[in-house]
């Protein structure tokens, strides 16, 4: 499938799904964001938890394609998970806004956050370098862990001429205010990353 066949297809996905989710919303809750690194499974997820909420695995680091890097899963997961604190303090300490993007860091394909769909991947806003060879545009679309409700948000994927947008901020928002007291974040059905 081409880039295009691809982004479009995306993109049409996530306005399909970001419709029905959007009459549901609610404003997140005003306790700070915190991303953590959980034992899932047989191996490690990051969870984002705010005001004794938590989400259900938001990424899983399972797959060994990015055992090339020398990082184990847990050290991964760690590292992303710290990242995405960043992300969220270097975007005002809010999730609002955030966006998760693909580009270019010192020739090497990257999945990174931004807080507008103008800005592009650097050093300091880098998630993860991707391995050699992997598309980065289907690399991002599987990122985000898929449970049984599909990792959407009241605002659908946003795209520009060059790249795809991904709204994880609000996303991660509607998972915090759909979730119960500490009965997420156990564990995932799907595919890992």
């Amino acid at each position: 499938m081409s880039n295009k066949a691809f982004l479009r297809n995306l993109s049409i996905a996530g306005i399909a799904l970001s419709g029905a989710i959007a009459l549901t919303s609610k404003p997140a809750s005003a306790a700070p964001t915190t991303f953590q690194c959980i034992t899932s499974g047989s191996g490690y997820a990051t969870i984002a938890i705010a005001g004794g909420k938590k989400t259900n695995p938001l990424i899983t680091y399972n797959n060994p394609v990015f055992s090339g890097s020398g990082y184990t899963p847990q050290r991964r997961c760690q590292e992303i998970s710290g990242r995405l604190e960043t992300a969220v303090a270097n975007n005002g300490g809010k999730l609002s806004g955030l966006l998760l993007t693909v580009g270019e860091v010192d020739g090497y394909d990257v999945i990174c956050y931004v807080n507008n769909n103008q800005s592009g991947c650097n050093k300091r806003n880098l998630l993860i370098t991707l391995p050699r060879g992997t598309n980065p545009g289907e690399t991002l679309a599987t990122f985000l862990n898929v449970s049984a409700q599909p990792f959407t948000s009241p605002n659908p994927i946003r795209m520009n001429e060059l790249s795809t947008y991904i709204p994880f901020g609000d996303a991660v928002e509607l998972d915090l205010n759909s979730a119960g007291e500490d009965d997420k974040g156990n564990g995932s059905n799907n595919e890992d990353i």
